[in-house]
């Protein structure tokens, strides 16, 4: 029987102050910190969420669903106004299922296998390009959202461990400027992101021991920061909001958060700040199981001394950390979301 406290997919908000999960039980947004259930649209209207977005902290969710028990087919993406409580946009792609969403002020992406198209948004909402990619099965693409420094996309290359990088602002519907392509690793992009500003890029590959850092505007690499010499899955990489951090997680059930802000002592981008540990609770003697890591995010800083991760997990759980530049952790949240959100349903909802 398949567990109904796992969830299909989890994403951070531009901001990181708030994350949508998506599931079987729809699709809910919470504040990061303190946990609070924001918002929640019923599988009566989402069938089984596979996937979903949020714009900041806007009442506009972006969902698709897919697999059993859902109500719409999987190459269609739905955009729901939380304030009319109701589905205001739909988009239907052809070329298969839909892998990833990814949203911003005056964009919707959508990602599949082989195409991604790039749509104005939210108002006057239409198809400005379609471009064909490399085989891309994860749906593997970021985006940045700041409005003053541009809006831009990376996916991965045509060759292999390479990344593109295509500057929305210039696109339209009949021109746009050739992407920039950067040789980041000799075998598969596995994991990428981009940070908020458009101005760093930071990519890792199937073997996932090496992560490198790359300035958007020249292609100069500026860093490589090593996670580990044993190969790993990589589930997630996220920058802060104000760039200072990258949080890599993988499959060994660490995470790793890097300094990578230039600072006096020129080593500090280059430290492992932290290895946090997210264990799963098994009954299976000498076997220590890690929950996948959907998304993580940095929260507002505790102290001046202390900086805060937050991390969700397919499993359904919620952890908080607290960090220092010593590498010094303490876990100071745990929770169950679906369960939490039970919880506030409950005691909100009109009798």
């Amino acid at each position: 029987m398949e567990s109904t406290s796992k969830i299909n997919h989890a994403v951070m908000n531009a901001q990181q102050d708030a994350f949508v999960i998506s599931s079987s039980r729809g699709v809910k947004v919470f504040n990061t910190e303190p946990l609070v259930l924001l918002k929640s649209i019923d599988p009566e209207y989402t069938g089984n969420a596979r996937i979903s977005s949020i714009l900041h902290r806007s009442n506009l969710i972006c969902f698709v669903g897919a697999g059993k028990h859902t109500k719409y087919p999987s190459n269609t993406a739905f955009v729901w106004d939380d304030k009319r409580q109701e589905i205001v946009l739909e988009y239907t792609v052809p070329g298969g299922p839909i892998l990833n969403v990814l949203m911003s002020s005056t964009r919707l992406v959508i990602v599949q296998a082989k195409k991604i198209h790039i749509f104005s948004f939210p108002n006057k909402s239409k198809l400005i390009r379609a471009e064909e990619i490399r085989l891309n099965p994860t749906g593997l693409a970021s985006m940045s959202v700041d409005d003053l420094t541009g809006q831009h996309l990376a996916f991965p290359g045509f060759k292999m461990g390479s990344v593109r990088l295509m500057n929305l602002n210039s696109l339209t519907e009949f021109e746009s400027l050739s992407p920039t392509s950067i040789d980041a690793h000799e075998s598969e992009i596995c994991q990428l992101a981009i940070n908020n500003q458009g101005t760093l890029l930071a990519t890792g590959s199937v073997k996932g021991t090496i992560i490198r850092v790359f300035e958007t505007r020249t292609q100069r690499a500026l860093t490589e920061l090593r996670r580990g010499n044993v190969q790993a899955t990589l589930h997630c990489l996220s920058f802060s909001s104000c760039s200072t951090f990258l949080a890599v997680s993988s499959d060994k059930g660490t995470i790793h958060v890097f300094g990578i802000r230039d600072s006096e002592d020129s080593s500090a981008k280059r430290q492992v700040l932290r290895h946090v540990g997210i264990k799963g609770n098994t009954n299976i003697a000498k076997v220590s199981l890690a929950p996948k890591v959907l998304a993580c995010g940095f929260t507002k800083a505790t102290s001046k001394s202390l900086q805060s991760l937050a991390v969700i997990c397919e499993d359904g759980s919620y952890h908080r950390f607290s960090f220092n530049a010593d590498g010094n952790t303490q876990r100071e949240g745990y929770d169950q979301l679906l369960e939490l959100a039970d919880e506030q349903e409950f005691w909100t909802k009109d009798i």
